[in-house]
């Protein structure tokens, strides 16, 4: 499995099929960083965390200060963040001054190098850097400390897979904007909508309602937890 399997768009089947297959593909990619060096996998998650590197880098100097090394934390987060493999930052930070707290100690603790300053010029922050080598280092070893905590029942989306499961699933998502079932419910809620705007505006007219509608009940009705549209509606008029 690819990291560009598990970022990558295509056909969704109903009841968020295509978002359970990117989950995956992207459990299946994270646990591949224990492979060794020369595994595609490993190169995967190289090529990954340089894309983060170079994007975060804009000032095109191949170096890294404080306020460049947040951006790269944020990017390199956003996709296990969307399968609720980690927290949002305001889920891990109480106030602003924590997460800058927090984040410099982060960002000191890659050793950064000192960065020469012209003469006269004010020390801050971005007196200090870090370099690809360093954030190569520090992520690997944190992605690898990750996937041994991972167990194969991380690996798929719970809600389509039995009556039990659906109950749980949503049960769990109801509690918590914080819990990975509810991020998953928002992705699948998402997916919902997206298949129902076949004009690709944005925008849900009353039919494409509709066909929202039974595209978001199609779980719920598989397992009994909602009747059919035809016990609902008498009448296609009616519904």
């Amino acid at each position: 499995a690819s990291l560009s399997s598990a970022c990558g768009v295509g056909h969704c089947a109903a009841m968020g099929a295509h978002f359970m297959d990117q989950k995956a593909h992207f459990f299946e990619f994270v646990k591949g960083v224990e492979k060794d060096r020369d595994s595609q996998e490993f190169r995967e998650v190289y090529n990954f965390l340089l894309k983060c590197f170079t994007d975060a880098d804009n000032n095109f100097d191949g170096r890294l200060g404080f306020k460049e090394f947040e951006v790269l934390i944020e990017k390199a987060a956003a996709l296990p963040r969307r399968f609720g493999y980690a927290p949002s930052t305001p889920e891990m930070y109480a106030t602003e001054w924590d997460r800058l707290q927090q984040r410099m100690a982060l960002f000191n603790s890659l050793n950064p190098k000192t960065t020469p300053l012209p003469p006269g010029a004010a020390k801050n922050s971005e007196s200090k850097h870090i370099s690809l080598d360093m954030w190569l280092e520090y992520a690997i070893s944190h992605i690898k400390e990750k996937a041994s905590k991972l167990e194969e029942a991380d690996s798929y989306f719970r809600m389509p897979r039995s009556k039990e499961d659906f109950k749980e699933f949503i049960v769990a998502a109801c509690q918590s904007r914080k819990t990975r079932e509810y991020k998953e419910l928002y992705n699948f809620v998402l997916k919902c909508f997206t298949d129902a705007d076949t004009d690709l505006d944005g925008r849900i007219d009353m039919q494409s309602f509709s066909n929202l509608v039974d595209i978001a009940a199609a779980a719920p009705r598989m397992f009994g937890f909602a009747p059919p549209a035809m016990v609902t509606y008498g009448t296609e008029e009616e519904k």
